[in-house]
C-alpha cells in the first residue's frame, strides 16, 4: 500500500515541480517529491525574510512525529517554530519538501508536508514582523493551517497561483469524477490581502478532460519550487 502511495506521490510531483522533479526551478504545478527519511537535519538554503539574500533553514526531528525548523538569517538573526507532521509514519518521507513565493509579501514560504492518505497536507511557515509563522490557508479543509492536496485519477485538490493587474490569486480547486467523463466539483477564488488570503469567489463547475487539465496534479500549480532537499 505504501509503495503505491509512494508512486502515485513521486508521479504528482515531479509534475508539479517539487521533491522529484528536476533541480531547476519551473512555473509548473508544484507538488512535493519527498525525500527518504534523513539520518541527519535537512539543511537548505533560500531567502526567507525577503532581504534578497539566502537564509539557512534546518528542519531537525525531535521525536517521532515532532519536527523543528529554524531559520537563520544572512544578518545573523534566528527564529524557529516546531510543528507536527505524521508523513514519516504514514508515507516514510521527511516533512520538508520545498519553498515558493506564494503571496506578494517578499521571501519564500517553507512548504512542509504534515499527513498523508490518499493525499497529503503541507503546513506553510512564512516570515512575518521578524517571526516564522503558519500561514492560514485560504478555506480551510480540515483545519486553519492544513493546506490539501490530491492528485488521482478519480479526485484533485490543491491551490493555482496566478497574477494580474499587480494583485496576488489563488484559485482552490476540489474536483472529482461523478461517474462520468468530466469533472465536477469547485472553485474558490481567494486575493492576497494585507490580513492573508480573502475569499472573493465560489463557483460550482462540470470540466470536460481537456477544460481540467491545468489541475491535473493537485497540489501548488503556477509557483516555482526551489530549494528542495
Amino acid at each position: 500500500m505504501k509503495i503505491t502511495r509512494l508512486a502515485a506521490l513521486a508521479s504528482g510531483l515531479a509534475l508539479t515541480g517539487t521533491l522529484l522533479a528536476p533541480a531547476t526551478a519551473t512555473a509548473a504545478p508544484a507538488t512535493p517529491e519527498f525525500a527518504p527519511t534523513a539520518a541527519k537535519p535537512v539543511k537548505v538554503k533560500v531567502d526567507v525574510d525577503g532581504d534578497g539574500r539566502k537564509d539557512t533553514v534546518k528542519v531537525t526531528r525531535l521525536s517521532t512525529n515532532r519536527y523543528k525548523v529554524a531559520v537563520t538569517t544572512a544578518k545573523g538573526r534566528k527564529k524557529s517554530i516546531k510543528i507536527t507532521s505524521t508523513i514519516q509514519t504514514d508515507w516514510g518521507m521527511d516533512p520538508y519538501w520545498g519553498a515558493a513565493k506564494l503571496d506578494k509579501v517578499k521571501g519564500h514560504e517553507l512548504l512542509l508536508a504534515t499527513g498523508a492518505g490518499d493525499g497529503y497536507t503541507t503546513t506553510v511557515l512564512t516570515w512575518r514582523k521578524g517571526k516564522l509563522v503558519k500561514q492560514a490557508a485560504p478555506k480551510a479543509r480540515s483545519a486553519k493551517y492544513a493546506w490539501y492536496s490530491l492528485g488521482t485519477d478519480w479526485g484533485r485538490h490543491g491551490y493555482r497561483f496566478y497574477s494580474k493587474n499587480g494583485k496576488r490569486y489563488l484559485e482552490q480547486f476540489s474536483l472529482f469524477k461523478q461517474g462520468t467523463p468530466r469533472w465536477e466539483g469547485t472553485l474558490v477564488t481567494s486575493k492576497w490581502t494585507a490580513k492573508g488570503w480573502k475569499k472573493i469567489k465560489t463557483k460550482q463547475v462540470s470540466l470536460t478532460t481537456t477544460k481540467a487539465k491545468k489541475y491535473t496534479t493537485g497540489g501548488f500549480i503556477g509557483v516555482k519550487i526551489v530549494a528542495r532537499p
